[in-house]
């Protein structure tokens, strides 16, 4: 490149001047992405037969997830999943329980088809957390969505054709968001609640705090055993709460 020479009052070349280069990027190990992790809102077992009907036949993933609404994939190691849920029930103390309809089936990019969930709550759960743990931050931009197919080599007027196809017999479905869940699975296992946390009641009730993963359905029979043992006494804190 060329520079100015006030004493000969002409440019003249000047070696490239190497930058130097960016400091590497420091990240807390206790924050670091696992695609063996999540943060996600689990449709409960006992509703989710219509999207798990669809899932079963059209995507891939079925096996490995329950049917969700990811909002941070991946997420923290699950080894510090003891550390980070405190901080997520406090990020989350002041978000009220709401609910959302699944409705409308739409498409991204690659063949993957979801439900469209319009509301509002799952944003703010994003932005919370986020702001609490700004090193989960999506690189993308967060869009609650429920998937129920991948058809990765379908063409656009056979991806058309198939969301005509759901949405003609599709009855919308409106759930309930009371709690959010933290998942964990092995490199050979599925998905599994490993800890969640409850929104306040919408009443205003206490409600936010730690729950005892054994006390919620879906989980495996090895997953449930010792439910009965005796637990340490909770402690105090402003709307905890073990829901039954």
């Amino acid at each position: 490149w060329l520079k100015f020479s006030s004493s000969t009052k002409c440019f003249i070349p000047c070696a490239m001047e190497s930058r130097p280069p960016a400091p590497p990027r420091v990240m807390d190990e206790a924050l670091r992405a696992a695609v063996q992790a999540a943060f996600c809102y689990v449709i409960p077992e006992e509703e989710a037969a219509p999207i798990q009907a669809i899932r079963r036949e059209l995507d891939p993933a079925f096996a490995r997830w329950p049917a969700h609404i990811n909002i941070l994939f991946p997420f923290v190691d699950q080894a510090r999943f003891a550390e980070v849920q405190p901080v997520i029930v406090e990020a989350l103390r002041d978000v009220d329980s709401f609910e959302f309809t699944a409705e409308r089936f739409e498409r991204f990019k690659g063949g993957n088809i979801h439900l469209k969930v319009e509301s509002p709550g799952f944003k703010k759960i994003y932005d919370k957390v986020v702001a609490a743990l700004p090193e989960c931050a999506s690189h993308r931009p967060f869009c609650a969505h429920l998937t129920v197919a991948k058809l990765q080599k379908a063409k656009d007027k056979e991806m058309t054709a198939k969301i005509e196809e759901l949405q003609a017999t599709w009855k919308p479905v409106t759930f309930q968001v009371d709690r959010m869940s933290l998942l964990k699975r092995d490199a050979d296992t599925p998905f599994a609640v490993a800890d969640q946390v409850a929104l306040r009641p919408r009443d205003g009730g206490a409600g936010v705090g730690g729950l005892d993963a054994r006390a919620w359905p879906g989980l495996g029979e090895a997953e449930k055993e010792g439910t009965d043992a005796p637990r340490p006494p909770a402690k105090k804190k402003r709307w905890a709460k073990v829901l039954p």
